[in-house]
């Protein structure tokens, strides 16, 4: 049988890039595995956020890589880091030496990954520490309203680039499930009030949250990419 003549491009972060994952345990490729659709494509670059993705979408729209003809998803998948990334909120992490976003990146972002264990661990004790929980110390938590809306302004940007130019595609925002309540909540209002198709994931029913993420940097491992890819092809189907 040969494939349905739709696509499907999911954008994002790490989470969706598949760092420290095989290819074929990323989320696209468990997508591709499933759907049938003649293409799914991995747009998940390392360090981005919601300003990336609003970017490269105008670009690709620009260059026809994605056709205005083309039945399918946009899919975004959003992390709570996404939150301070849209503001250029990275400048409050300096030991991560994490760069500033922009809408025209010109050279590859990271987002602060520390690649010595030792140090990671250090930094790690550090901010999960009972002295910052003492002082209810969250570099997030500055101005977080105003974060969550421009956040929002991003996404209904991007929602009406694919009504305008992409009207055969269904734009979706998938809510990272390790998200915090505190930016989950807020985001989930701003987008309902923006008429903002979503999907809100958590791992709340899972009995081990720790077989969902590496330990060392808290990436997504295999088993929480099938659940998120289970759930999204759920909602795409219906």
């Amino acid at each position: 049988m040969g494939n349905i003549d739709k696509s499907l491009a999911i954008f994002g972060c790490s989470d969706v890039f598949g760092h420290g994952l095989d290819p074929e345990h990323t989320i696209s490729h468990l997508l591709s595995e499933k759907l049938n659709y003649s293409k799914v494509t991995n747009y998940g670059r390392p360090g981005s956020g919601t300003n990336f993705f609003l970017y490269k979408l105008e670009k690709l729209i620009e260059k026809g890589i994605i056709s205005t003809q083309e039945q399918g998803h946009i899919l975004y998948v959003l992390a709570e880091g996404h939150v301070s990334r849209a503001n250029n909120d990275f400048k409050l992490y300096p030991l991560f030496n994490a760069p500033v976003y922009d809408f025209n990146p010109s050279t590859p972002k990271f987002d602060g990954f520390i690649q010595d264990k030792f140090f990671y661990r250090v930094i790690k004790r550090v901010y999960s520490s009972r002295a910052m929980e003492l002082i209810n110390y969250d570099p997030l938590d500055y101005n977080l309203e105003k974060k969550v809306k421009n956040t929002c302004k991003l996404l209904n940007r991007a929602k009406v680039l694919i009504e305008q130019n992409l009207k055969n595609q269904k734009f979706l925002v998938i809510i990272h499930p390790n998200t915090g309540y505190k930016v989950r909540d807020k985001i989930i209002n701003c987008m309902s009030s923006m008429n903002i198709a979503y999907l809100n994931l958590n791992y709340s029913n899972s009995s081990n949250l720790y077989e969902y993420e590496f330990e060392m940097d808290e990436h997504p491992t295999l088993e929480a990419n099938q659940y998120i890819s289970k759930e999204i092809l759920k909602a795409i189907s219906q």
